[in-house]
């Protein structure tokens, strides 16, 4: 038996000497709760532990390695440096009324299965690594026992790791296609983002410059009045002086100061 097969039941016996021990430390303790004990492998164990063990060997003669094997069924195989997932598991079926006693009793392990089902006395097998298209599976039958079914099942094996190359390298090529369309749309929102800026700073120089003709026209009014009421004192400052302070925040408006390559300088920098 393949050495990773082996240590299943290595394990079962492992564990079942361990929770007769708890269960006899805990047996003076009405408060205290264990494990149930574990029963002994059935045949049917014992014929998926061999059946798995057969395609272990199988898959290791033409290159391949056993990875990981866990009791549940599901193996595990690294061919051509890809992990390639099978499970080998009891075929199900719901039987027509409850099973009892030593006809339910199929299995050491009866919380991996469904309750409500019971084994059909055949094995099925199924490539469970995500592959385009279905994913391959093999049931016995009393003409092709599971022995038959391995070649099929190794050639499968086989066969996935190049539909699995080809299915990462069209993933990779969609992943760089996705990143390079997501780095186009943020290109073309930094770009729409830099041109509302600075038509935004266009339209607040135009308002300025509209502003500041408002502004020289009301201050030229001032002058004029200055000249006919003459100049007064307002506090620390004249009327003369106010209208000084007044043309220099007028003049700080002015969109043009730096002449029309100093606009659209301004402009540019938003």
């Amino acid at each position: 038996m393949h050495p990773k097969i082996k240590a299943w039941i290595v394990d079962h016996r492992r564990e079942q000497k361990e929770r007769v021990q708890n269960n006899r430390r805990r047996r003076n303790d009405i408060w205290s709760w264990g494990k149930p004990l574990l029963d002994d492998l059935t045949p049917r164990d014992l014929l998926r532990f061999r059946a798995s063990s057969t395609l272990c060997r199988a898959v290791e003669a033409v290159g391949g390695r056993v990875k990981e094997a866990d009791i549940h069924g599901k193996l595990t195989f690294t061919v051509s440096g890809r992990d390639i997932e099978c499970v080998v598991k009891e075929k199900m079926t719901r039987p027509i009324k409850r099973l009892e006693g030593e006809a339910g009793q199929w299995t050491a392990y009866p919380n991996h299965h469904n309750s409500g089902l019971t084994s059909s006395g055949f094995l099925r097998a199924q490539i469970s690594t995500w592959l385009p298209g279905e994913q391959p599976q093999w049931i016995e039958s009393p003409r092709r026992p599971f022995s038959q079914l391995i070649p099929a099942i190794v050639g499968a094996i086989l066969a996935s790791v190049p539909c699995l190359i080809e299915w990462e390298r069209k993933r990779e090529e969609e992943r760089v296609r996705r990143q390079e369309e997501e780095r186009c749309r943020w290109e073309l929102r930094r770009i729409k983002e830099v041109d509302d800026s600075r038509w935004a700073r266009f339209r607040s120089l135009a308002t300025n410059w509209r502003e500041k003709q408002l502004l020289d026209e009301f201050i030229i009014e001032l002058e004029v009045r200055l000249a006919s009421e003459g100049d007064q004192t307002l506090g620390e400052m004249t009327t003369s002086a106010w209208i000084e302070w007044a043309k220099g925040r007028a003049a700080e408006m002015d969109p043009f100061s730096g002449g029309v390559a100093g606009l659209f300088r301004s402009v540019q920098r938003s």
